[in-house]
């Protein structure tokens, strides 16, 4: 991930080492995702319980990668001019990594945590790793952060659930406006979609990941700090949800497609992105209580694969 080294210094490509981290990430989540998927169908055709829009699930998996993408290569660069005549020591380390917003929202969900990385990158730094091993470790630690921490998310106030899917659905209505073919790459892949790397360099589209990035890292620091407590989705719930569906005309194929990924990829994109975005859209018209049970089964499917 970063330029490191105690004699001679070299530069990681920039392209290959995000989507690495990307691929990583997501291969958790997109890995388990079939089941609940299947599962959703029932819910959403025949009414058994079980949730889930695609791109949520994508979300909570890349959100880590893809705001890391677009810190990694500017902290390397920093990293770069300040250690080309000087070494690279503990304090340059820490106060590149301390300008960047995904690496203090690291700090912010867990001191500990981000103190624990900045030493062990400057430790092994100074015993000469390479960049690819720094790189390695660094994806590691990241990826292994998100899964130590998922029942944290799940656990958080109801705000801070509402503000983790509202940041997945500007993403989605941003690319619905930008591009309806990447709207619904993402609906369907996430960013494991190759078509996303096309992204890298809007600036729209990484403020929005760096929001996602915010939301997330917040929810797991409140999920610590002030944990709440929440009752099962009940068949109320489903029905609520169920009538705002009708209530947006709704057919059967569209409550397939979005449980089925290849009946979402098969819908013109335009369609997709619709889908998406309308069950999110009917979620936030239900009340707060099951608008919050909703929320939390959601992401309980999403961020702990």
């Amino acid at each position: 991930m970063f330029l490191m080294a105690m004699g001679a210094l070299a530069v990681l490509e920039p392209a290959s080492i995000p989507y690495r981290l990307a691929g990583a990430l997501n291969g958790a989540v997109f890995g388990g995702l079939a089941g609940g998927l299947a599962a959703l169908v029932l819910f959403l055709v025949r009414k058994a319980l079980s949730p889930l829009p695609i791109a949520v699930a994508a979300f909570a998996g890349f959100v880590f990668a893809q705001a890391a993408e677009y810190s990694i290569n500017s902290v390397g660069s920093g990293i770069y001019e300040q250690a080309v005549k000087p070494r690279v020591t503990k304090h340059i380390i820490a106060q590149e990594l301390d300008k960047h917003p995904v690496f203090r929202l690291l700090g912010e969900a867990d001191a500990a945590a981000y103190q624990e990385l900045r030493n062990e990158i400057a430790k092994r730094a100074a015993a000469g790793a390479s960049g690819s091993e720094i790189s390695a470790y660094s994806e590691a630690y990241v990826a292994n952060f998100r899964r130590l921490n998922a029942h944290h998310v799940i656990i958080a106030p109801p705000e801070y659930l509402e503000d983790v899917v509202q940041s997945t659905y500007a993403i989605t209505a941003y690319l619905q406006r930008r591009n309806v073919a990447l709207c619904r790459a993402f609906v369907v892949e996430g960013f494991a979609s190759s078509q996303m790397r096309t992204l890298s360099t809007d600036p729209q589209f990484s403020t929005l990941l760096m929001d996602n990035a915010k939301v997330l890292f917040a929810a797991i620091a409140a999920g610590k700090k002030s944990p709440a407590s929440y009752s099962a989705l009940g068949e109320a719930d489903v029905e609520l949800a169920s009538q705002q569906l009708i209530l947006k005309g709704w057919t059967d194929d569209m409550r397939l497609a979005l449980a089925e990924p290849r009946r979402l990829q098969a819908l013109p994109p335009e369609q997709a992105c619709k889908v998406q975005l309308e069950w999110l859209e009917a979620l936030s018209h239900l009340p707060v209580e099951p608008r919050a049970r909703w929320h939390r089964e959601i992401l309980a499917t999403a961020v702990q694969r």
